[in-house]
């Protein structure tokens, strides 16, 4: 069936999506039933329920890593990788901003519990934001072109390792599938490899 949340440029595209999903990202398959029903995510405002679709397919593309995966081998993975995350606790100003996570985590729970791949225990409310926290810290824009429109985002484990530089050393260069780190000069064996996050040319008014 058609899907409103995904577009295709022909049926095999879409066939192939489904089944066998594409690089970072889980078959559409495993998640379209949840997608479904993402609606009521949706008034608790655009970047929250970005955020939440992509741990949506972080937490299919886990699910189906997990029985391929050795237990002393899980920190070496994409698994343990997001694993390591810097993440942060909740903090709210106001009980309501509080009441209003409460409402978004149970809202996310039901969507769970439409996916046949989830076995594990419904995430509480603080387990659900730490795991939002990994991503939300941690995902990079895709844009059309360097100086383009933003379309989508992606987290990029290995590259979210890097810590930000006003003057890096290094460049991201981004793609769908991957990107790449590039030393923009010269690079003392111990120093640490920067990126920068933001666009550091723009006026710090921006």
């Amino acid at each position: 069936p058609n899907c409103e949340h995904a577009f295709y440029c022909s049926e095999q595209c879409r066939t192939r999506h489904r089944i066998e999903g594409s690089v970072g990202s889980a078959p559409h398959g495993r998640v379209c039933a949840a997608l479904r029903r993402f609606a009521p995510l949706r008034k608790y405002g655009k970047s929250t329920a970005n955020v939440l679709r992509l741990l949506l397919e972080a937490l299919a593309c886990r699910a189906d890593a997990a029985d391929a995966t050795d237990a002393a081998d899980a920190a070496d993975t994409a698994d343990g990788l997001f694993d390591a995350l810097v993440h942060h606790p909740p903090h709210w100003s106001q009980p309501k901003e509080a009441q209003e996570w409460a409402r978004v985590s149970a809202a996310f729970r039901t969507l769970l519990s439409r996916c046949d791949w989830w076995h594990a225990p419904p995430p509480s409310d603080d387990e659900l934001f730490a795991l939002v926290s990994r991503l939300d810290s941690n995902i990079f824009g895709c844009f059309v072109r360097d100086d383009g429109a933003i379309f989508g985002h992606a987290c990029y484990l290995q590259a979210a390792t890097f810590n930000h530089s006003c003057e890096p050393n290094c460049v991201a260069m981004r793609g769908v599938a991957r990107m790449r780190i590039v030393a923009q000069e010269a690079v003392a064996a111990g120093e640490p490899l920067t990126i920068s996050y933001i666009d550091a040319n723009r006026p710090v008014h921006a």
